[in-house]
């Protein structure tokens, strides 16, 4: 679960920065996710707040025995409270964590005209952009992984965000993203960020 709110927070964060990235301070988003699990389709429903680059608050809404759970990832350290016994918990991020975070970090730097053609790379990793809209096609990890965005919208407050994300390894969707609401350059309570 770590790693998927991270690699969401990156996907966030990096589908952006054809056009808009530089003009995102916060967000704050509502997703709907669909997971495949032995077969067994999984839903959660949870909020996305971040100020970047260094803080991510995640907290589930739905499935009803989850909701309430927060997770909040700053100065490189990750707190976890679990609310049906009350119990927090902090750690220091692995070291795969952390090197998506500090990706994310490097992102601010990017510099669109730098890529070639429709294509852009970011450590191992290939960027497909729509070369009419500059939008981020997909992110391809490796031969196996990919993720593929689509339903852009522009935002209230004027930024292109994609609204369904779709992860896939090999041939099979085994996460798919609905981001229901978004909220982009909006105030993020400091409250939102302790425990």
């Amino acid at each position: 679960m770590k790693k998927n709110i991270l690699i969401l927070f990156f996907i966030m964060c990096i589908t952006t920065i054809a056009n808009d990235f530089n003009k995102i301070d916060t967000f704050n988003l509502t997703i709907k996710e669909k997971r495949v699990i032995n077969n067994t389709e999984k839903e959660k429903i949870y909020s996305l707040k971040s100020i970047l680059p260094n803080i991510i608050i995640q907290e589930i809404m739905s499935p009803k025995i989850n909701k309430g759970e927060k997770h909040i990832y700053k100065d490189n350290e990750k707190t976890t409270y679990i609310p049906m016994f009350n119990q927090k918990n902090t750690e220091k991020y692995n070291d795969e964590e952390f090197y998506i975070i500090k990706l994310i970090k490097d992102m601010k730097n990017i510099n669109i005209e730098e890529c070639e053609g429709n294509i852009c790379k970011i450590n191992d990793k290939i960027i497909k952009i729509n070369p009419e809209t500059l939008d981020i096609d997909e992110i391809i990890y490796s031969e196996n992984e990919k993720i593929v965005f689509s339903n852009y919208e522009i935002t209230e407050s004027g930024i292109i965000f994609p609204f369904l994300i779709q992860i896939y390894d090999g041939n099979n969707i085994i996460s798919e993203l609905v981001i229901e609401e978004a909220f982009i350059n909006v105030e993020i309570d400091e409250k939102d960020y302790n425990i």
